[in-house]
């Protein structure tokens, strides 16, 4: 892995998505390159956790997971129905 930055890796590790990871600011700007080889018997399931397993060794990393509300929005179908048909062939939309 070359040029990753640490928020990446602790990503990749951690199976989380980028708005469900929170740090410092320095997450996104230092890269780091780790040359490792994983074992030529291991799964691709097992390799998340030997990353983090190294994030923990090499560089001392602690982490906690806690749930938070967040903002968002549910699309809901009106009363009134599903009320958008399917575009026609040819049809660019415009009208």
């Amino acid at each position: 892995m070359t040029n990753m930055t640490l928020r990446r890796l602790i990503e990749r590790a951690y199976g989380v998505k980028p708005n469900q990871l929170a740090g410092p600011d320095w997450l996104n700007s230092v890269h780091f390159d780790i040359a490792a080889k994983y074992p030529h018997d291991s799964k691709p399931a097992d390799h998340p956790l030997m990353l983090r397993t190294l994030l923990e060794d090499r560089f001392k990393l602690t982490t906690h997971r806690e749930t938070r509300d967040i903002p968002g929005y549910v699309l809901v179908v009106a009363k009134g129905g599903f009320k958008l048909k399917p575009v026609e062939p040819g049809d660019d939309g415009s009208r």
